[in-house]
């Protein structure tokens, strides 16, 4: 085999590769082209309660308060469920 008859079925594949590189098969409805969408996945409860935790690091610590600059332990459990949609009482006693 010469070396050009090996190497022209290398040029012909690569003419024809380059055809449709990089183009995904449109999906059709009806005839009409559509686009697939995909939703990322809502974050969970557990999610939203430590990004709202998160959000209050640094904040100081003090007896009684339930936020929004300054909390104590059931203040802050209290602040971030209220955050995400759970009501929650301030003391265990309530």
């Amino acid at each position: 085999m010469s070396r050009e008859s090996a190497a022209a079925p290398l040029k012909k594949a690569g003419k024809n590769a380059g055809k449709n590189a990089g183009h995904a098969k449109r999906k059709t409805h009806e005839g009409r082209p559509v686009e697939q969408m995909t939703a990322a996945p809502l974050p969970s409860r557990g999610e939203r309660v430590m990004r709202a935790v998160r959000a209050q690091d640094g904040d100081p610590y003090a007896w009684g308060p339930a936020g929004p600059n300054r909390f104590d332990c059931s203040g802050l459990t209290q602040y971030v469920y209220r955050s995400v949609g759970k009501a929650l009482p301030h003391s265990s006693s309530a």
